[in-house]
Parts: C-alpha cells; structure tokens; sequence
C-alpha cells in the first residue's frame, strides 16, 4: 500500500482535512506540523497513528522524515499551504523518493507574494514611514524587511514551490489563473476544497430565508487586507441619517486591526456599533450574522469565503470589491453580487434583495455545490 505524507500548518482547516483523506484513503496518512509556538493555541487534535508533531523547519530532522517516509512507502506529499519549511521539506524529498506533490492552496502565500514583492496594491492605506501598522501590511517595505530577516522572499517560496509541486489543489479556478499570471502553468490544475458537503439524497431545497433588520454586516474578522475604514468610511457617507446598525466580527484576526475598528466604529456610529468580539461556535456566528441586510466586504483579495457564500444562501445583499477574484467567481457563477464601487452610491442601494433574487440566489447554490465525492475518490488519480 503507497502512503501519503501531509506536511501542515497548526490550524483547523487541517484537522478537518485529515479526517476527509482518512475517510477516502484510510489507513494510507500521516500528517507532520511544527509544534505550536510560545502562546500559540494547539488546533490540531488527531490520533497519534495519523499525526504527529515535528519541527521539521529544522533541516536535522529531515533525514528522520525521509526514513519515516521509506518505512510508510510515501509516494505522494500533501502541502496544506505553502511555508517556506515545508515547501523546503519538500524538495529535499522529492529529490530521494519517487513522489508526487500537492500543493492545497490557500491563498496568502500568493497574495502576500504579490503585494510584497510585485507591488500589488491589497491595503488602501498608504504605506506611512511614521505609522507602525502599516509595516505589518503587505507590501514592497514588508518584503524587504522579510528578505533581510529570512533571507528570501515570498516570491521565492512561490518559485520553489513551483517547481516541486505538481498539482495546484484548489476550488477556485480564477486564483489559479492568477497564479499563472506572474509564475507560469508547469504546475497543474485540481480542483479540491477544505470545506465541502457531503452528499444527502434526502435533502430537499427549501427557501425560507431569515428576517431582515437594518443591520450592514462589515468583513468577517479583524483582517488587515479587509480595509476596514474604506468600508466604515462608505457607511458613512451613504447612510446619513444614520438608519443602519454596524456589525463588525473582531473575535479574530489582528490585534492593532482591532483596535483601531473599536476606536473608529464608536466615534462614527455611536450606539449603532455592534462588535462581535468573542469567538462563537459556527452555528451561533451565522444565526447573529445571517439577520444581516447588507454585507460588506473590503479585500482586494480572496478571503471571507464561508462567510460570503453562506450570507449568498441567506438573502442577504453582499457588496465585493471588484478586484476580488472572488467577485468574479460569484458573478460566473451567475449570483446577484455587487460590486462595492460602482453599485453602492446612495442609500438607495442599501435596498434588500427582492424575494426573487434571494430564492435566485439559493438556487445557484443548491446547484453548483462541491461534494466531496466529486474530488476526493479520484484525487491522486
């Protein structure tokens, strides 16, 4: 039997990942992530027969892996994101064993490349010698400051892993196609997704959708690619009067993010804020948020996307910023998206979705859901 390395981050997208290729491929996986830093949360739970923790940044440790490897019969090596170690990790395997690389894309390790080493613009505020946030944004200063401390670039990683990797695992095709852009296409296409459904012949379509209230939904956490204050700044301008309550999720994310949201949303809209600042168990988050009329999001990048395709089946109005390949993926798909520059002028436009369009909406969903049964039986394929 041929196995299957996973070389991982600590997160949970991860652990849910695992228990999906064990279903698929059982008794074939073994994940490696670097133990959690100094107060790091360990977010990663599975049984010691499939998992265990390694710093295998540390290239003395390599030699065990490969034996691991050799002792497992490993002939294909699952990369959950692209970090320089485990990209690294990786070429050094694939140079002493026969093996095929899967790259699970997520989405900073291109975005971040783009910002910080071609100049792509992901933070409408300026870079500001003066300011210490903004060297913690990406961008070119960031880049460098980077190449000095590590030697390498984001770029770097996203060469490497170019050529190491084999497939480029990912739902979203037009992140690919960006990819190809500026690193070209030797390494192909799959499709595959971290969160998917499983499918349930019983399941019929409903459409009964939430009541809303004026309330405008602003990103989904404390993200300092979401360009808060060009959102919050909006709000302001188009509802003068003042009829909408703002919901902001800051339970996660960057700490400075959040604090200058907390400071900006109680002087600009007063008792009208509502923060979200505990972390909720999923179902609780989405019934706050799904009462919501309208929602914003700032990213110029791919990110938010179980908040934004869940709030799609929900019948609320969702506002994307045109450079968001997400907008793009959303209008293919043919759902009522609009686009945060040119559809939202006036209050007018704070308008909800007709019934129409909301029970539009939820049929695109129901329609083009992804399955895991569509990918994972013949993924290694």
């Amino acid at each position: 039997m041929s196995g299957i390395l996973h070389l991982s981050a600590n997160g949970h997208l991860q652990q849910n990942s695992m228990m999906v290729f064990e279903r698929y491929y059982p008794g074939q996986n073994i994940m490696l992530s670097r133990p959690p830093m100094k107060n790091d949360v360990a977010r990663i739970d599975l049984p010691e027969d499939i998992f265990r923790w390694l710093d295998y940044g540390n290239r003395d440790v390599w030699e065990e892996v490969e034996s691991l490897c050799r002792e497992k019969h490993i002939d294909k090596i699952v990369l959950h994101a692209a970090f320089r170690r485990n990209v690294n990790l990786a070429a050094y395997l694939k140079k002493r064993i026969p093996c095929k690389v899967y790259w699970l894309f997520w989405g900073f390790e291109l975005y971040n490349a783009l910002a910080e080493d071609f100049g792509v613009s992901l933070v409408d505020e300026k870079f500001n010698p003066f300011k210490i946030r903004t060297y913690r944004y990406p961008n070119r200063v960031k880049g460098l400051l980077k190449y000095l401390r590590y030697g390498c670039t984001q770029s770097d990683v996203l060469r490497k892993v170019s050529d190491v990797a084999d497939y480029f695992c990912f739902w979203n095709k037009f992140d690919y196609d960006l990819y190809t852009k500026y690193f070209g296409d030797h390494v192909k296409y799959k499709r595959f997704g971290y969160v998917c459904r499983e499918r349930n012949s019983g399941e019929v379509e409903t459409y009964n959708f939430p009541k809303k209230v004026q309330t405008i939904l602003i990103n989904h956490q404390a993200s300092m690619t979401g360009n808060h204050v060009t959102l919050m700044e909006k709000v302001e301008k188009v509802d003068k009067e003042g009829k909408f309550n703002i919901c902001v999720p800051l339970s996660y994310g960057a700490p400075y993010v959040r604090k200058q949201c907390l400071q900006l949303g109680h002087r600009m809209f007063g008792d009208r804020f509502m923060p979200i600042l505990d972390f909720l168990p999923r179902d609780e988050y989405f019934d706050k948020i799904d009462s919501a009329q309208v929602a914003l999001f700032g990213q110029k990048r791919q990110e938010a996307t179980g908040n934004i395709g869940h709030l799609l089946t929900v019948g609320t109005k969702v506002f994307l910023r045109e450079e968001n390949s997400l907008y793009t993926y959303y209008k293919d798909k043919g759902y009522h998206v609009f686009s945060f520059e040119r559809d939202l002028k006036s209050f007018e436009d704070l308008a909800p979705l007709s019934e129409e369009q909301m029970i539009h909406n939820r049929k695109i969903w129901y329609h083009t859901r992804f399955y895991y049964d569509e990918f994972m039986p013949h993924f290694f394929d």
